[in-house]
């Protein structure tokens, strides 16, 4: 993941060009405000990871979260414990590319966007990618109820995973749905005036 300058180049008709929003570099300010704002969240991520970390009871389960106290399934547990190490894994994600990009004096605003949807990305695709393996597409040797059959630190772990590495772990969905479903007919270019095709 790479930041270049745009080149002072004059518009041209290029409809393929890259637009020139958020080529600026982030100021100093700013910086602070999305570190704190980062390190914050991955803090209270951790903390409800914590939390809600499976103790081996069925049923209803009591959580404890800055001293409210919720009743909530073990299906739902599960499902809260994917996403947040899901999103745990996007968090590290985030950091490791701040932390680097900033120590090179090359973070632009156009990867703001990024960076703030990135622990979202990690809890979607992970809640996708345990839906998608209890559902049995992605093969698993156990059965019998959601807390005989799930290791609790085998899904955190490749939610993680999938927050880390969101690109191969969509990659890997792609092969499971071709799969499932005919894969679709290649589409033109509609961007190219030589293919004619105004179908999207």
């Amino acid at each position: 993941m790479a930041h270049q300058a745009h080149p002072q180049n004059p518009v041209r008709n290029d409809p393929k060009e890259d637009c020139r929003v958020g080529e600026r570099c982030v100021s100093a300010w700013a910086i602070w405000i999305i570190v704190t704002i980062s390190a914050t969240i991955t803090v209270l991520c951790l903390y409800g990871l914590w939390a809600i970390w499976p103790d081996g009871t069925t049923g209803s389960i009591t959580i404890v979260l800055f001293t409210h106290r919720f009743t909530i399934t073990d299906e739902e547990q599960l499902f809260a414990l994917v996403a947040l190490s899901g999103g745990l894994g996007g968090l590290v994600h985030l950091l490791r590319s701040l932390v680097r990009y900033v120590g090179n004096r090359q973070l632009r605003w156009s990867w703001v966007a990024h960076y703030a949807l990135l622990p979202l990305i990690g809890a979607a695709g992970s809640t996708i990618f345990y839906i998608v393996a209890r559902a049995g597409l992605i093969s698993t040797s156990a059965s019998g109820s959601p807390t005989d059959i799930v290791n609790p630190f085998g899904f955190a772990a490749v939610a993680v995973l999938v927050g880390l590495f969101t690109e191969q772990a969509m990659e890997m969905l792609r092969h499971v749905s071709e799969t499932v479903f005919s894969p679709t007919p290649p589409l033109k270019d509609t961007l190219d005036p030589g293919t004619g095709n105004d179908n999207q």
